[in-house]
């Protein structure tokens, strides 16, 4: 039976941070409990309630080519050259390459900027293909919120997660949040990469949204699942390369590229990146290959180059689960609330897969009504998503318990939730990444290594096309092209960089971090013992740690507030 309703997503950004926080969900979720109570109880006797994107343009903008000679060596703030991406990294050595302006237009912003700030937004536009400058542009929608009080400090520019994910559409529900606590004395860049979001062109696939909801009450194989799935794909693909993009350049290196680029067109000097998730594989890109004007780094939930993020998914799951059951099992209130919670959750799995619940969902941006089946699968599914979250860690193992009674209001709203995050989500983008630079450097055997090593939690890859053994039949035919060997290895930089990580990340483990941080000459390293993925911007502790580092990237942060951070409080209330 197929993990029919949560997909296991490679470096996706948090859950409760990236996109929309989970508190804003659990208002909207008493729509869902009133739909619940009309229609009958949890599990029976439910009737569907009636069922009911925000696209965007910008100004036109040009590029102007100037020469044909490649750019000289730069000095950096020693007085020493720094690095230049070599022709064999980049083109074939006999090609010659035009230079070119990256040029930033503004124009009106595409979302509502949140409450007290004034963004000035627009697009950058920069070629598809640097080797042809003078051909097809993509245009990168950004905003730029100006430092509120006086800027004391460089900007910092948001390296958004996924790959795919969308920064922009977002704003409005995560500003507040997970930004604000940069803007005081610093501009702050945020920008949608190419081929995502409110940028053009857009490789969101609107259907597979569509088909996630609609697949929501069918009892499918996972193969049945890829097979629906493929199909709407090639579909969503066939209209982007009908339109002319080449998906080629939809990747790690080209994104880079534009994150220099960016930095050059709004006039800024130097400043500072601030990468989450996938955001720290482009960061590092950009350390690596554009290292001239950054400042600092921020590397938040590292994802390395190097590992083979195919085949470690499920391994990396196990871990941070066997962190959960142990954290349960030494409080003293969720042990004895819980008790084993390992051998409760499989044994949900047990009883889901043998009987689905029948629940309904809700899509929060319309408020659309859909029966779903939730199976075990599909449950381990909900409590892999949640490990990502500060917010929702407390309280899977009530969701476990809940659901064993046949409670499963909870497991509901983070159906809802999670899949309604999904339309901020640009899939072509993540595909084309994963094909290029992420599948060619596993193999089925490592895959299937890595899932038979742990094969309660298979479910969490059966039917992923690209985190599974069907990644290497899809991604030949995505037409992404091949990474060169670089984008496999480990990045050294003498940047200062600040590498931070969470105990339960359940997707980029805090050993990504280290293994990073090794290779950096002026790095320090935090773990944050009760988070999950995404820890930069939680308030307290990693918050004074972030703007420590910031307020002065050469010398160590006050990292001291991390052994005073309270532990887990876990859920112990009645079933709800």
């Amino acid at each position: 039976m197929a993990s029919r309703v949560i997909r296991t997503r490679l470096f996706g950004p948090d859950p409760d941070g990236a996109r929309i926080p989970f508190r804003y969900m659990v208002a909207a979720a008493g729509a869902l409990l009133l739909m619940v109570v009309a229609c009958g109880s949890d599990t029976e006797e439910q009737a569907p309630p009636t069922t009911a994107s925000l696209s965007t343009s910008g100004p036109p903008t040009t590029l102007s080519t100037v020469d044909t000679t490649l750019p000289s060596p730069v000095e950096d703030e020693t007085g020493d050259p720094a690095p230049v991406t070599s022709s064999e990294d980049t083109a074939p050595p006999s090609a010659v390459v035009e230079r070119y302006e990256p040029e930033f237009t503004p124009g009106s912003c595409p979302f509502q900027p949140p409450s007290g700030t004034d963004p000035v937004c627009g697009y950058l536009s920069v070629p598809e293909n640097r080797e042809n400058p003078a051909g097809r542009q993509v245009r990168l929608a950004v905003a730029i919120f100006p430092a509120r009080s006086t800027e004391a400090y460089p900007p910092i520019v948001y390296l958004e997660g996924g790959p795919g994910g969308e920064a922009l559409e977002a704003i409005p529900f995560t500003y507040e949040d997970r930004f604000s606590f940069l803007d005081a004395e610093r501009t702050l860049v945020m920008f949608d990469q190419r081929g995502v979001g409110y940028s053009d062109p857009a490789l969101s696939c609107h259907e597979l949204v569509d088909l996630a909801y609609e697949l929501l009450d069918e009892d499918l194989s996972a193969e049945e699942v890829v097979a629906r799935e493929v199909a709407v794909l090639d579909r969503c693909r066939e209209r982007w390369v009908d339109d002319g993009t080449d998906l080629a350049h939809y990747n790690s290196s080209a994104s880079a590229a534009d994150v220099a680029d960016l930095r050059v067109a709004l006039g800024y000097d130097e400043w500072d990146l601030y990468g989450v998730s996938y955001g720290t594989r482009l960061a590092l890109t950009v350390m690596r290959d554009h290292p001239e004007g950054v400042r600092s780094v921020i590397l938040d939930s590292t994802y390395p180059p190097e590992i083979d993020g195919v085949a470690l998914i499920v391994p990396n799951a196990a871990r941070a689960l066997d962190e959960l059951f142990g954290a349960c099992a030494s409080d003293p209130m969720c042990n004895s609330t819980y008790g084993d919670l390992e051998s409760l959750l499989f044994s949900l799995v047990e009883q889901l897969n043998a009987s689905p619940a029948e629940l309904w969902v809700l899509d929060f941006l319309n408020f659309g009504g859909y029966p779903a089946l939730l199976d075990g699968d599909s449950m381990l599914g909900l409590v892999f998503q949640s490990l990502y979250s500060e917010v929702l860690l407390p309280g899977i193992p009530k969701l476990i318990a809940d659901a064993r009674e046949g409670h499963f209001f909870n497991a509901q709203t983070l159906m809802s939730y999670f899949l309604t995050n999904e339309a901020f989500f640009s899939a072509g983008q993540f595909l084309s990444v994963m094909c290029h630079e992420e599948v060619p450097f596993s193999d089925p055997a490592s895959v299937r290594s890595g899932r038979d090593e742990n094969p309660r939690l298979a479910p969490l890859v059966d039917g992923a096309l690209v985190q599974s053994e069907y990644a290497f039949d899809f991604c030949s035919g995505w037409g992404a092209g091949v990474a060169d060997s670089i984008e496999a290895e480990p990045v050294s930089s003498d940047i200062p960089t600040l590498v931070m990580a969470g105990r339960f990340d359940p997707i980029t483990p805090p050993d990504y971090g280290r293994r990073v941080a090794d290779r950096l000459d002026n790095r320090w390293f935090v773990e944050f013992p009760t988070l999950g993925h995404g820890v930069a911007a939680v308030e307290g502790c990693p918050r004074s740690v972030t703007l420590a580092f910031l307020a002065d990237p050469h010398a160590a942060p006050d990292r001291s507030c991390v052994a005073g951070m309270p532990a887990i409080d876990f859920d112990v209330f009645a079933p709800s």
